[in-house]
């Protein structure tokens, strides 16, 4: 992922609150693949990245991302079947 862009970059640094803010933003406009893939990513890079970033965060991000990541995928299948 391009580091000078997304949750990675100077401006969002990371920031939990911007990330769930884009989350919502995206689920609430039903941006199903915009959403599983910044889901992915963040869940990619946790997983993955030795220095990797923390899925938690005071508000509980590690579920907050896990739910918005699965009902994307929900959301995307039944899309494809309609």
């Amino acid at each position: 992922m391009d580091s000078s862009i997304g949750f990675q970059s100077g401006v969002a640094s990371s920031d939990w609150s911007m990330i769930r803010d884009i989350i919502e933003l995206l689920m609430a406009e039903e941006q199903w693949k915009a959403c599983f893939l910044l889901c992915d990513g963040l869940v990619e890079e946790a997983c993955n990245s030795p220095e990797g970033i923390s899925l938690k965060d005071s508000r509980g991000g590690d579920w907050f991302v896990w739910n918005a990541y699965i009902e994307s995928i929900m959301k995307l299948k039944k899309n494809e079947y309609v």
